[in-house]
């Protein structure tokens, strides 16, 4: 009796073992349980890594932010700020089924969402990226300008990029963009040929304001117009003129044209003549140099005074010295207390001009 116990509890095992083999090996939909055990767990695995991998860049970019002047720090974390847990959740998902065996129409649809989901999220991430540089290109622009200009040059960056995106999405789909893309062409030419004014101006001011000419508070010179720069708009920039009033002028004028711009002078060189009376002596005419050397100290840096012509009714010098300022007004002020200085100088002396 105990023999046949032991029989029947060994053949219980067995049957245990064989049903317990054929549940896991079992198909569902074209797989077994077992696979379906192992996706799961790769799954989950693949899930937490990915959360934890994001949760250590944000913590370490956060950190670094704290201690950089710099902005491309917040950049980088707004782009980990658009992968939100939805995308690595769908991600790990995706991993998972590659252990599975889908056919049909399953398989054709997790392709299709990770193509336009890994698509959006690039085009997110160049989108940050072009705002940075835009924003970092036009730091030193006017309030409105920068507005105006980064919302323009944005909006165009996303109409390519998107463009480019929905191309790159039919073509994976197994649509033939060829004649899509001439159709793109044709429409974009007429477009550019009907608004061929209003985008001259656009790119004109683009040019100026990402190649930085000039900048509001600049002294410049350009089609023989004199005067500070008020404002560097879409259209047209505004300058004041030494009179006082507003010169508008047209931004692809300016692109187009020579332009003086006195911001960046060191020092201004500055040239006058002095013409005094021929009966001087050579002493006396030597004597002059002197004076006028003397009368600059303290006004501007000294560079010659030299005899150029000699005449019946007069004898003249050329005169040449630099003042420390690119400001037109400051100039002017300095030049004045020159002038006078000298002609001071020349009165002590007994010299008089012609």
């Amino acid at each position: 009796m105990a023999m046949v116990a032991g029989q029947c509890q060994v053949c219980y095992h067995e049957g245990m073992a064989l049903l317990e083999g054929a549940f896991w090996e079992a198909e569902v939909w074209g797989n077994t349980l077992n696979d379906y055990t192992l996706a799961l767990i790769l799954f989950v695995v693949a899930l937490v890594i990915l959360k934890l991998v994001k949760f250590y860049i944000v913590n370490r970019v956060s950190k670094v932010i704290v201690r950089s002047r710099t902005h491309i720090d917040d950049a980088l974390l707004e782009v980990f700020d658009t992968i939100r847990p939805p995308f690595y959740i769908f991600i790990s998902f995706y991993g998972a089924t590659r252990l599975l065996t889908l056919e049909g129409q399953p398989e054709k649809v997790m392709n299709v969402i990770l193509l336009l989901w890994v698509t959006w999220q690039v085009v997110a991430t160049l989108q940050i990226f072009i705002d940075y540089l835009i924003q970092t290109r036009l730091a030193g622009a006017q309030d409105v300008a920068r507005k105006a200009i980064s919302g323009i040059v944005s909006g165009l960056a996303k109409i390519v990029l998107w463009s480019v995106a929905l191309l790159f999405v039919l073509s994976n789909l197994g649509v033939d963009v060829t004649s899509l893309l001439a159709g793109i062409g044709i429409g974009g030419l007429a477009i550019a040929l009907g608004a061929r004014s209003l985008l001259e101006d656009l790119f004109s001011s683009l040019a100026i304001v990402f190649d930085r000419p000039f900048a509001p508070g600049d002294f410049i010179e350009v089609a023989g117009e004199k005067g500070t720069v008020q404002k560097v708009g879409v259209k047209t920039t505004r300058i004041k003129s030494l009179s006082g009033e507003e010169v508008i002028i047209p931004n692809r004028d300016l692109a187009s044209s020579r332009i003086r711009n006195y911001r960046h002078m060191q020092e201004r060189r500055v040239t006058f003549q002095i013409s005094v009376d021929p009966t001087l002596s050579r002493q006396k005419l030597e004597q002059i140099p002197v004076l006028v050397a003397g009368a600059m100290d303290g006004h501007g840096r000294f560079k010659w005074c030299r005899v150029i012509s000699l005449a019946k009714d007069k004898t003249t010098f050329d005169v040449a010295y630099f003042v420390g300022t690119y400001d037109y007004s400051d100039y002017l002020d300095t030049h004045e207390k020159v002038l006078l200085a000298i002609r001071e100088a020349f009165e002590n002396e007994g010299i008089h001009l012609a």
